[in-house]
């Protein structure tokens, strides 16, 4: 039918090259246009988009391999700075929920002048110590988020905490090249405070010119 439209609207005219063109013209419309209206009536099924997808040749360019890897060069891979094993640790797991204030100091080993670096709250939880609001008097990159997101301490039974923190130990000036933080590890040292409560002064090494000092105070229930 439609060719038949075609072959009488292109014989109304004589000049041969003008039916040349309204002869593509509408040949090329009508194609189209029964081709799109056969591809809305008829979308590819799910079946039909797998099985075309299963077609696809492998790439020569990417290959895989399997791979095996031991449990010795599997500890040696890199891991997350703040990571530490708290497998054979005594946990203060049945501790109630504690509310604390705590400041993180420095102290030169010379002189021993104590420098607030931090302070803030905290909250223990089961035996894990969760920052709260906090802030940091060093500057650079020093923020509140460190802490919060990247500490890794929980209490033992007589109250020491251990494990593994972020800790800012320079004073960063304006122009000055700003540092990460190290990522120091609490010792089991108490150097104040009452066995069997968390509060009190825990000191932890830093490098070989700086200690530092980890205060939790005024706890409450």
């Amino acid at each position: 039918m439609v060719y038949k439209i075609i072959k009488l609207i292109v014989n109304l005219t004589n000049n041969h090259q003008i039916k040349i063109s309204l002869y593509l013209c509408f040949l090329t419309f009508f194609n189209l246009n029964i081709s799109e209206a056969a591809i809305w009536k008829n979308p590819p099924s799910e079946k039909e988009e797998i099985a075309s997808k299963e077609k696809l040749k492998q790439s020569k360019v990417i290959q895989s391999f399997d791979i095996i890897i031991d449990a010795k060069a599997a500890k040696r891979l890199k891991r997350l700075p703040w990571e530490y094993n708290f497998l054979n640790k005594d946990i203060w797991k049945n501790l109630n929920k504690q509310k604390c204030f705590f400041s993180i100091n420095r102290r030169p080993i010379k002189n021993k002048r104590v420098e607030l670096m931090a302070s803030g709250t905290l909250e223990i939880k089961n035996g894990t110590v969760f920052f709260t609001s906090n802030s940091w008097r060093t500057r650079g990159m020093s923020s509140s988020d460190y802490l919060k997101n990247e500490s890794n301490l929980k209490i033992l039974r007589n109250g020491v905490p251990v494990g593994k923190m972020p800790y800012f130990h320079l004073f960063i000036n304006q122009g000055e090249v700003a540092r990460p933080p190290l990522y120091v590890e609490l010792s089991k040292e108490r150097e104040k405070g009452e066995t069997d409560t968390v509060e009190g002064y825990y000191s932890f090494y830093v490098d070989d010119w700086q200690e530092g000092i980890f205060n939790i105070r005024n706890c409450s229930s």
